[in-house]
């Protein structure tokens, strides 16, 4: 027998369980955030290098 009220609680629960594909999303952002950083990194490095030489 269908439950309304147990239904409407569930459909809450999934409303903060972010899905999979955000964490995921997120996880992606994350990652290209800190290679965003070590690429400035490397050029700052490649750049002092150049000045040297």
């Amino acid at each position: 027998m269908w439950n309304p009220k147990a239904a409407r609680s569930l459909d809450e629960y999934l409303q903060v369980l972010p899905s999979e594909i955000e964490i995921i999303k997120q996880d992606f952002e994350n990652m290209s955030l800190e290679l965003g950083k070590k690429i400035k990194q490397l050029e700052e490095e490649k750049n002092a290098i150049r000045t040297r030489c």
